[in-house]
Formats: structure tokens, sequence, C-alpha cells
């Protein structure tokens, strides 16, 4: 049977995946009156607050929260993003860093800091994490999902590059060059189902060694600011039984999943 703690929880991500967050934060409560201090939990009543515009309370849950977990990634993340959203960017550009030193194939936290370092002015910074999530994109440190999106294709999204492609052909000057891109997407998509399939040597051929990356990127104007990300940490209530590191406490199965109880002192592993 499943404990009191368990149950809170189970109850509290049910709802905050549903949307329903007044619910969900008072599930959540309940779980820390069992658990007091759990990073996880602490984690996501952060990510309600931060949803419903407290990014005070938010910035100290997520404080919270590493104090707990020192190595919790989503918890720096969102840290840096409520730190962001109440005006503090040199501390928000720390917390972000902080995130890659935690996990260096963090897109999100890359994508963020190329944005902040923009609005500093330091360009060459923010370039160099624009490049890297240009390589997280390309597959380099995330194989399983990128390599897949340079490989498969549908029918549709061929046919809306062809498109985009030939509407870039009327506005710059290497027309020739989108014109024949153009062709190509349409030619391989002929042959292309309306599912994801894997396409072949010949067709990847005829695409392009750009297919599924930047082939051309315009002027646009800089924006200001980043929401604080609403996401729970679903991945820190809700995992796999086989799981590598330390000894975890029973797990019960919900709805087909797993809810994990993870102590404070347990080091989360991505």
């Amino acid at each position: 049977m499943a404990s009191p703690f368990e149950q809170s929880v189970a109850a509290a991500v049910a709802h905050h995946e549903a949307g329903c967050l007044d619910r969900a934060e008072a599930a959540y409560r309940d779980a820390l009156g069992f658990a007091p201090g759990h990073p996880a939990v602490t984690h996501n009543l952060g990510a309600i607050a931060a949803a419903k515009g407290r990014h005070r309370e938010a910035l100290t849950l997520f404080d919270a929260a590493i104090a707990a977990e020192p190595q919790y990634a989503s918890a720096h993340y969102n840290r840096a993003s409520a730190l962001q959203a109440l005006g503090r960017s040199r501390a928000a550009l720390q917390s972000f860093a902080r995130v890659c030193a935690i996990d260096p194939g963090h897109y999100d936290a890359h994508r963020a800091l190329g944005f902040l370092w923009l609005a500093e002015g330091d360009r060459g910074r923010a370039l160099d994490h624009f490049a890297r999530t240009y390589e997280l994109r390309r597959g380099d440190d995330r194989s399983g999902i990128a390599a897949k999106s340079l490989t498969w294709a549908v029918r549709d999204k061929l046919l809306h590059d062809a498109e985009q492609f030939r509407y870039l052909a009327t506005r710059r000057r290497d027309r020739p060059r989108f014109e024949a891109l153009a062709r190509n997407y349409e030619a391989v998509a002929a042959g292309v189902p309306e599912e994801a399939v894997p396409l072949s040597d010949e067709q990847l051929d005829a695409l392009g060694d750009d297919y599924n990356t930047a082939i051309h990127v315009g002027a646009a104007p800089e924006i200001a600011g980043r929401a604080v990300s609403e996401r729970r940490d679903r991945d820190n209530l809700l995992f796999n039984n086989r799981h590598r590191g330390r000894r975890r406490t029973p797990a019960i199965r919900t709805r087909n999943r797993i809810v994990r109880d993870l102590t404070p002192t347990f080091r989360t592993v991505y």
C-alpha cells in the first residue's frame, strides 16, 4: 500500500500535469509535511510559484532545493530564470553557468547564456554558447534524439521547407541556391509518406549536408528577458525502476508510471 507521502506526490504530479496548479501546490505541501526538505517536491513548488508570478518565493524554494541537492541541474536552471525575471541578470549568468558546469549538454542553459551575454554586449561569449547549442542540435551530445532528426522526415515537413526556400529565393541574392533546394526537397517529398520514416542514402544526398540544420539566419530584433520555466520536475518524481546510482526507497506504480521517494541527500542521476 502506498505511503501517505507517495499518495501526496502522486496526487500532486497528476494535478500539476493537468494544469491544476492550486491543487498541485496543496498536494506538494502535504508531501513536504511527510518529507520536509525533499528537493524534487520543493523544486516543483518553486515551479508553481514562478508560474503564478511569485518569483521571489520561487527563488527561495529553488535555493532550498539546491541546498538539499547541490547538483540539481533543474533547480539551478529555474533559479537562474527566476533571477532573470527579477532583473538580476548578472546573478542569472552565474546560475546558468552553474547549470552548464553540472550538465554540459544542457541546451536551454547554453541558449539562455547566449542571449544574456548578447544583452551584456559580449558577442564573443554569446556566439560561443550559440555555437554550443548548434552542436547539441547536431547531435554531438544528444545523438539519440538529434541524429534521428537529421536522417528521418515526413512529407509535410519537406514540403513546408521547400515553400520556405522558394520564399527566400525571392528575397536573397543567392536565389539559384534556394530554388535548387526547393526543387530537391519537393522531389524527395514525393517519395516520402505522411508518417515519419528514415530517409535512404540517395534521399539524404539529394537534400544535402544542411538537411534540418541552419541554412539561413536572418537578422531579427533582440528580445530582452526570458520567462521562468513553468515546467515541473517530473523526472525527479517519475522514473523507471532500473536506474544507476545509490539505493533508492521502494517505488509504487501509479497509472503505469513510477513515483519515487527521493531522500533529501539523494544525488540525482540524469
